[in-house]
């Protein structure tokens, strides 16, 4: 089954009701998206920017199911709450329930198991594949480990490559994992056909 990866960065979190939405990220085999609404300040912008990228989002749904790491406790419910801001028309409106229609496959769900308690992206990525993503103490990854100095100086180019990396690792997380039979066993009771 072909799967679309999914991951969105906010400005901040689900209780905070003054965050927004700042890129939606998708990986599939037609390559990586991400809407990020133009160049902006991460910290700075507010709904008008929030809008043009759910706006680029809705006009470039994925086609296949999504494939999320936590993605039904915080990216589903922050992106439905980021939709509720605004009046949308009833072309819009028909998208939006499209895409709450789309199947999800959350390995998270599956990590959380696997391992007795809640593990985040990056310490699963590196359990499951042996891939070290080191971040700040702000969750951003360090600039100086990819020898890109930009990132340092450029938070919209930072999260941009942080959205990037997460995709990545959450469809390697899950192709690492199909050759474990207890992992396709749990795809298969989410729904799935292998």
């Amino acid at each position: 089954m072909e799967f679309t990866g999914f991951d969105i960065e906010t400005s901040g979190l689900m209780n905070d009701s003054e965050s927004f939405v700042s890129i939606i990220g998708m990986l599939d085999c037609d390559g990586m998206r991400q809407f990020t609404g133009g160049y902006a300040d991460f910290n700075k912008f507010g709904k008008e920017t929030e809008k043009r990228i759910l706006t680029e989002f809705l006009l470039n749904l994925p086609k296949s199911p999504i494939l999320t790491y936590n993605g039904l406790n915080f990216d589903v419910p922050f992106l439905k709450r980021s939709f509720s801001r605004f009046e949308w028309d009833d072309g819009f409106k028909e998208k939006i329930e499209y895409f709450y229609s789309l199947r999800q496959l959350d390995i998270a769900k599956f990590c959380f198991g696997l391992f007795g308690r809640k593990v985040s992206k990056d310490e699963a990525c590196w359990r499951i594949c042996g891939v070290y993503m080191p971040r700040t103490t702000d969750g951003f990854y360090t600039a100086r480990t990819y020898n890109c100095g930009c990132l340092e100086e450029d938070e919209h180019y930072r999260n941009i490559f942080h959205n990037s990396v997460d995709l990545v690792a959450t469809v390697r997380m899950h192709l690492s994992l199909l050759k474990y039979s207890d992992y396709r066993e749990f795809v298969k009771s989410e729904g799935f056909e292998l």
